[in-house]
């Protein structure tokens, strides 16, 4: 083989390589940042509130009801959200979840 063809076949190798390495090394888009600082709590028997105080994900606050099936209220990012069973039952449990 001459060292011209061997020069080309190394330049393509090498670009062959560079195609297949450079996609896997390019840096992923930062996903949202799940919300941090996140309490829970009750107002009252029938409504719960839960607040999260920085981050920008999604997060939900469920309460199971006695008498009732759970309820489930949505926030994104920090805030404060509310979640209420009807005036007929109680809250059982309150379950806060971050998407991570």
């Amino acid at each position: 083989m001459n060292t011209r063809k061997s020069s080309r076949l190394l330049t393509a190798l090498a670009l062959g390589v560079a195609a297949v390495v450079t996609p896997l090394t390019v840096a992923a888009t930062p996903a949202a940042a799940a919300v941090t600082g996140c309490t829970k709590g009750y107002n009252n028997a029938n409504t719960a509130w839960g607040h999260c105080s920085s981050g920008s994900g999604h997060w939900t606050l469920t309460v199971q009801c006695y008498f009732w099936a759970a309820h489930t209220s949505d926030g994104n990012g920090p805030g404060t959200i509310y979640s209420s069973c009807p005036a007929q039952s109680h809250i059982t449990n309150i379950i806060l979840s971050t998407d991570q």
